[in-house]
């Protein structure tokens, strides 16, 4: 279906992210280096694919090269005064080493993003993402208090968003029951993507509810110990 709009002269960089998400999918290094090779110099486009290649690098374990595309993913979008892109890849990237088990990096990062695009509503749901994952549940919690107060008629945020950060920070006091209940009324957007604007949007309600359960559960918290 991309390949026939492209036939059909309707290009955009949407098209052009979605061919490399694919060929990332079936492992063609070949098609993802093109993609990402049409993008380069390409204002608008050069930093969200420079972002998602960081998220690539980091599934297969090069932290190091993530951390240097995401770099320059924010660098790419300071010269366009694109300050909210510029924030959501360094709140991106936040996310990632809170996940890699990095709190204090993950913690830093958040408040850059923050600082780059102050009041930016996406930034701020990820960076509030960034500190509940970095166990920085003040931040978190003081975060979504103001989102919840600023956008109150927006539904992706209210019925989605904002229930995973809560989920996550019930979940740093050890009270998975809580976590599970509040992403309950997630379940019927939680395979959907959460927002265009922030690429690795989606899938958080399941990671952040298999985590309410091994923490929930004796024999998953053995195992989990195990396994660590």
């Amino acid at each position: 279906m991309v390949e026939d709009a492209l036939r059909r002269k309707l290009d955009g960089v949407g098209l052009h992210l979605n061919l490399f998400d694919l060929a990332f999918v079936g492992g063609n290094l070949a098609a993802m280096k093109q993609q990402a090779d049409w993008a380069m110099g390409n204002p608008g486009a050069e930093d969200q694919m420079l972002s998602l290649e960081s998220h690539t690098e980091a599934w297969s374990g090069k932290l190091s090269r993530a951390r240097e595309l995401s770099k320059q993913a924010v660098e790419s979008a300071r010269p366009n005064d694109e300050k909210e892109a510029a924030a959501l890849w360094q709140a991106n990237a936040a996310i990632r080493e809170a996940l890699f088990g990095n709190a204090g990096s993950g913690r830093e990062k958040a408040a850059t993003a923050i600082a780059i695009a102050p009041k930016s509503r996406d930034a701020d749901a990820q960076a509030a993402w960034a500190y509940s994952f970095s166990g920085d549940t003040a931040r978190a919690r003081s975060l979504v208090d103001d989102l919840a107060r600023r956008f109150p008629q927006d539904t992706i945020l209210q019925r989605v968003r904002l229930p995973i950060i809560h989920s996550q920070i019930e979940m740093g006091r050890n009270t998975s029951e809580g976590g599970i209940e509040l992403l309950s009324a997630v379940s019927p957007y939680e395979l959907g993507m959460l927002t265009g604007s922030a690429i690795n949007s989606c899938l958080y309600p399941v990671y952040v509810r298999a985590e309410a359960y091994l923490k929930g559960s004796p024999a998953c918290r053995k195992l989990s110990k195990l396994l660590r």
